[in-house]
């Protein structure tokens, strides 16, 4: 169980001196900081190789990794509840070989600067998943991206929209 997690790095962080980092270059297309290389790291939370368990999360909102949340190669039940993945410039969210997991209340966001090619959700070869509560957010004005939501080779995929009277589910 991991509960109340907060990742630092990224927009909106506080730097050592107790000052806002600036977030962009003059022309929004790369970090204020030419060292911190978007897209470079690796995902911000990866659980892989059959890890599974519950978790709240606050964040990840740092365009450096390629992902704020990547989940792979397990079959072992994971839950995920109030996840805000914002500000990458690939993924949001990855599910690549992934069974039997619910991530609730998921909220993603793509951001003038980095996000005009991000992918939000995308899963892959996998199965028995439940998507339930998305909330997702485009704030680049003049970047189309065709798709919010990628599903291949996958089966049993349900978002579900609770309301008084409603639950959806589609695949």
């Amino acid at each position: 169980m991991m509960n109340d997690v907060r990742f630092l790095g990224g927009h909106g962080t506080v730097d050592p001196n107790a000052t806002w980092d600036k977030i962009y270059n003059n022309t929004h297309t790369a970090d204020a900081k030419l060292e911190r290389r978007w897209d470079g790291q690796y995902p911000s939370l990866w659980v892989t190789d059959n890890g599974g368990g519950t978790s709240s999360i606050s964040g990840p909102r740092a365009p450096f990794s390629q992902a704020g949340l990547y989940i792979s190669n397990t079959s072992t039940e994971g839950r995920v509840y109030e996840l805000s993945s914002e500000h990458h410039v690939r993924n949001e969210v990855v599910l690549h070989h992934v069974s039997n997991w619910r991530i609730y209340a998921l909220q993603t966001e793509e951001e003038r600067g980095e996000g005009g090619f991000a992918l939000p959700l995308e899963i892959q070869d996998s199965s028995d998943i439940t998507i339930a509560n998305l909330h997702m957010y485009r704030v680049v004005s003049y970047q189309p991206f065709p798709n919010a939501i990628k599903v291949t080779n996958s089966k049993n995929i349900h978002f579900a929209m609770y309301t008084a009277t409603a639950t959806a589910s589609v695949f």
